[in-house]
């Protein structure tokens, strides 16, 4: 007598492993810095939890007078009035970096124009400041636009003393035709990079983000935390 034996097969339902915090949190931050730019395809972005570390690498990375040039940075589009800010580690000088004249890197915030005007608010150590070759720590507010008639160039610069400590809290805000740069040791005291800028040509659409450019001739790691870009009123 045959038996009728029968056989239950169980589908499993194919479900995704979870997401590890860690990588959750990198993608946040991500989508916060924007979107990452590298114009010679040989940067490195590494997304952590807090931040963001950036590597440019050993060729020359650097502004194109009043617009980016090849210098690796992330994109975000803003329109009116706001305030951006950033923490940002700058290093020491790698090891055999050049140190001709004017040497540089830096790591900071990077505001610009889609037809030309730039603003870079960051920590800058470079070469060729009076007294040797010698490397040099600075806070710096740079501002390059499209030269007017009658004007030699159209870039300003204002540095000063960095905060003590490895992190630079930078902070820039734009209201109208209004720009103010800060920098400060904590993210709660701030203290004015130069005089605020009143005239400065730009419109109402702009892009900020986080840059390193660098000509020492050696890679270098700059790390950014707590990037934000917020409206005001």
């Amino acid at each position: 007598m045959s038996r009728f034996i029968p056989v239950f097969v169980l589908a499993s339902a194919a479900v995704a492993a979870p997401v590890p915090p860690e990588a959750a949190d990198a993608e946040r931050v991500r989508k916060g810095f924007g979107a990452p730019v590298d114009p010679d395809k040989d940067r490195t972005f590494a997304f952590y939890p807090a931040g963001l570390k950036l590597t440019a690498p050993a060729a020359s990375h650097k502004f194109g007078g009043p617009k980016p040039g090849n210098v690796p940075r992330t994109e975000r589009r803003v329109s009116g009035d706001f305030v951006a800010r950033v923490a940002v580690a700058v290093p020491d000088p790698p090891a055999g970096a050049d140190r001709a004249f004017r040497s540089r890197y830096a790591g900071g915030l990077l505001l610009f124009a889609p037809d030309g005007g730039r603003v870079f608010l960051g920590r800058l150590k470079r070469t060729g400041q009076p007294g040797g070759m010698e490397w040099s720590d600075q806070a710096i507010a740079e501002y390059e636009f499209p030269a007017k008639p009658g004007d030699d160039e159209g870039l300003y610069a204002c540095t000063r003393e960095p905060p003590a400590g490895e992190w630079c809290h930078l902070r820039l805000t734009r209201k109208g035709d209004r720009l103010t740069a800060e920098f400060g040791p904590d993210g709660l005291t701030w203290t004015k990079l130069g005089p605020e800028q009143t005239s400065l040509p730009l419109p109402k659409e702009l892009t900020v983000g986080v840059a390193v450019p660098n000509t020492t001739g050696k890679p270098v790691a700059v790390r950014f935390e707590g990037f934000a870009v917020e409206p005001v009123e």
